[in-house]
């Protein structure tokens, strides 16, 4: 049985709020193997098409590059699927590449991780400055429905525990890429 959608307790200009005042690092946790992001749609489907990545400076390159460039740090971390979708080798190719460009901290986490490295990821959420918390919900299609707030100081140490297992157990992007490049996760 699934559980009904709820309204998020955060609205989208409050959780906008939160990437303009972070003062030291924003952190983001996926797991999904697909996300069904409207404005990414018409660059997906090109993707698939084979098209050349092309070369863009969207808002969210923007928004690293000038964090990076006042000293903070935004930083994400992937856990893979044992076969990697479309959308995954998508993400991988244009999005994470321009985000890592921009002075991102991209890592991926590997299906050959240990179950304890893997059991860390406990959803996809973002940690504000080791003291917020927002945990993103998805439809199980990938569809984003809303997001909560965590600020109690236990809940958010057990968010931040995960981030550190997980960034301690993932593969940096350059390096992913490389092998990825060389077919190693076909």
């Amino acid at each position: 049985m699934t559980k009904p959608p709820q309204p998020p307790n955060v609205s989208d200009s409050e959780f906008a709020r939160l990437f303009e005042e972070f003062q030291r690092t924003a952190f983001r946790v996926e797991t999904l193997p697909r996300y069904s992001i409207p404005e990414e749609r018409e660059a997906f489907a090109a993707f698939l098409d084979g098209n050349q990545r092309p070369s863009i400076d969207h808002e969210w390159v923007l928004f690293v590059r000038d964090a990076v460039g006042r000293g903070k740090r935004v930083a994400r971390v992937h856990v893979l699927p044992a076969r990697l979708t479309p959308y995954l080798r998508f993400e991988i190719e244009w999005g994470y590449a321009f985000s890592a460009e921009a002075g991102e901290d991209v890592r991926l986490v590997l299906p050959s991780a240990p179950a304890s490295v893997r059991n860390a990821a406990v959803g996809d959420f973002w940690v504000f400055d080791d003291r917020t918390v927002v945990l993103m919900e998805y439809t199980t299609r990938g569809e984003f429905r809303g997001a909560r707030v965590v600020t109690e100081p236990t809940e958010v140490g057990r968010y931040c525990h995960a981030r550190d297992v997980l960034l301690g157990s993932s593969l940096p992007f350059a390096e992913f890429l490389t092998r990825y490049r060389a077919g190693e996760f076909a």
